[in-house]
């Protein structure tokens, strides 16, 4: 009987894990939607700003925007510029998003597409020569 019990503990704990995993990654893609959103409306200028994944804490207290930024060379103030529009961010997702705390957003830069650039370059090179 204490067999029976332990096992299914353990089957309700992998159950919650499940579901918690679900909800993180619904709150990551409607968070990078939203942010989306708001970076269209607020950066109109020559700079394209891109969301490529929100990554957001187990406690949903947190969330993690990974933004991909041309060209290269206004890369550190648009981020400064980011961050320091989370606040409005903030205040922007609020009546959207329907959860007991808000995250408090963090930018960074995504390198996946520029490191997925460069190993090609130097694939194609390598086939070249």
């Amino acid at each position: 009987m204490a067999i029976s019990l332990r096992l299914l503990t353990q089957n309700q704990r992998q159950h919650s894990v499940i579901i918690m995993s679900l909800r993180i990654n619904k709150v990551n893609s409607l968070l990078r939607n939203l942010v989306s959103s708001f970076v269209g409306r607020e950066f109109k200028s020559g700079t394209i700003i891109t969301v490529t994944h929100v990554e957001t804490s187990r406690d949903l207290r947190n969330a993690k925007v990974f933004v991909s930024i041309f060209p290269d060379s206004k890369s550190d103030d648009t981020l400064k510029l980011l961050e320091k529009k989370s606040r409005d961010l903030k205040k922007y997702v609020q009546p959207l998003l329907k959860m007991k705390f808000l995250p408090e957003f963090e930018f960074e830069l995504d390198y996946g597409e520029k490191n997925r650039q460069k190993l090609e370059e130097i694939l194609q090179k390598e086939n070249i020569g």
